[in-house]
């Protein structure tokens, strides 16, 4: 698959970084799927934010919640291939909203997803999937250099598809 797909990487004053990537794997079951992935790299130590955002453009029976492992392991390839790593310690969350499904309201919601690295790549339990509330999504985002999925689908190239 290799970077034939648009990656944007943004510096920030603070020094903080964010990398935009459209992230196209083959789902476990068989077929295409797609989302659009954000690492939010900020100073001073702390623990990077990895946002895998559903887009509703991706088939529905691949939907990214029942595979979000191969998709960041996808991500995690991208990101090498100009040089970039994501930490193991890095906080991996589901994001979707209005742009992942017409059934969706406004509101935007977070899944955590804890990933587990191994010698056969990255994997994650859908047991341990957990909704956040509100407030924890706000404390985990507060202070890195969000954007909307709106904004960043157009810096990866994915203009051409409408999500609103």
């Amino acid at each position: 698959m290799g970077l034939d797909h648009p990656v944007a990487v943004e510096t920030f004053p603070d020094g903080a970084r964010r990398i935009i990537a459209a992230v196209y794997w083959r789902h476990r079951l068989g077929g295409e799927a797609h989302c659009l992935g954000r690492v939010f790299f900020s100073p001073g130590g702390r623990v990077p934010v990895v946002e895998l955002s559903a887009l509703r453009t991706s088939p529905f029976e691949y939907q990214l919640g029942s595979d979000y492992s191969s998709a960041a392991s996808r991500l995690i390839d991208i990101l090498a291939e100009i040089g970039e790593v994501i930490p193991d310690d890095a906080v991996w969350i589901e994001h979707y909203g209005r742009f992942s499904s017409y059934g969706f309201p406004d509101d935007e919601g977070y899944i955590l997803i804890p990933l587990h690295r191994g010698v056969d790549g990255v994997s994650d339990d859908i047991r341990e999937h957990r909704e956040l509330p509100p407030q924890e999504a706000i404390e985990i985002l507060e202070g890195l250099p969000t954007s909307t999925v709106e904004e960043d689908v157009v810096k990866v190239g994915l203009e051409g598809i409408k999500y609103w």
